[in-house]
């Protein structure tokens, strides 16, 4: 497996190690920019990358090492101090070799210009130490600046996720509302359809009480019917009565005439007229009763016809319900 070192520390990555040794290098880079931090040496497999000035395509061991833009300062100027000390050094054998020719002053010149290109040169390298000094800041500038953009497109995302999060939550109130609703849906089903088996059960004992009335009312009629016929024969028999009494009164003219016979006569016509009378109220009783019998009837009929619909009703809205 892959190993990769910074300062002689394990780095640890987010999910799997890069394969490419220049992702590495720049990930290095980028989280030691923010601790004022610049590679100095990363060796990839022994080799030392920055001096090679490429990166392989793979690895095995990768050791990189830093130092702060002080100790990095420091080194430069150190290095400087070493080259000058050497410069210094290196006059001081060509003053005293020049100086065991006879102080030659052709030597001297020679020496001099030798010092003087070498002064130039350091002051190029240093030129150059400062340039890449610089280059440094300016990718570490770079790489804070992208930091600071990705940390932004990061807040969006949680901004956007917590936004999904408050959608998804709406989301399961609706559905548990629905839920309610069709619960509640559910539960009208099943009054109505009980409601609707009440209300058939209430027509049928409306249409048996119906029936009762009607036979109640056919009983009457018939009843009706027998007392008509008793006062239509009591009318006949009352009409037969006075013939048969104004036939005998014509035949014998004495009994007319005496006053016995006709207390008689009226007495029998008074009974006659109370029976018609008494017949006559019956049936005009019964008539009243046969009426409200009727009304009764009508009323049942009426009411039984209402809940009937309502059942109906109630059944279609069942039906509809349930689909």
């Amino acid at each position: 497996m892959p190993k990769v070192t910074a300062d002689s520390e394990e780095v640890i990555f987010d999910g799997e190690v890069p394969g490419q040794p220049a992702r590495i290098y720049e990930l290095i880079m980028s989280a030691l920019s923010e601790q004022g931090r610049a590679v100095v040496q990363f060796l990839v497999d022994g080799k030392d990358a920055l001096q090679a000035g490429e990166f392989p395509e793979s690895f095995e061991e990768i050791e990189a090492f830093s130092l702060s833009h002080d100790e990095l300062t420091l080194r430069l100027i150190r290095e400087s101090m070493k080259q000058l000390g050497e410069v210094e050094e290196q006059r001081s054998r060509d003053v005293a070799k020049f100086q065991s020719r006879a102080r030659s002053v052709e030597a001297h010149e020679v020496a001099e210009r030798e010092l003087a290109q070498s002064k130039s040169k350091l002051k190029e390298e240093l030129e150059i130490e400062r340039n890449t000094i610089a280059k440094l800041r300016s990718e570490a500038q770079r790489e804070r600046r992208e930091t600071a953009i990705l940390r932004a497109r990061l807040e969006s995302v949680e901004q956007e996720e917590t936004k999904l999060v408050k959608e998804l939550q709406h989301k399961e109130e609706e559905v548990t509302k629905l839920r309610n609703s069709i619960k509640r849906k559910a539960e009208e089903t099943a009054r109505v359809k009980q409601k609707g088996a009440e209300d058939e059960t209430a027509v049928l004992d409306a249409q048996n009480t119906l029936l009762r009335l009607e036979e109640k009312l056919a009983r009457s009629e018939e009843k009706r019917v027998a007392l008509g016929a008793a006062l239509s024969a009591a009318e006949r028999k009352i009409a037969e009565q006075v013939k048969v009494w104004a036939a005998s009164g014509s035949g014998d003219g004495s009994s007319i005439g005496t006053g016995d016979g006709d207390e008689m006569l009226r007495q029998k016509l008074a009974k006659s007229e109370q029976e018609r009378m008494k017949l006559a109220g019956v049936l005009l009783k019964l008539m009243k009763k046969q009426e409200a019998l009727k009304r009764e009837s009508t009323k049942k009929r009426v009411g039984v016809l209402n809940t009937g619909n309502s059942s109906n009703i109630n059944r279609i809205i069942s039906k509809k319900n349930s689909n």
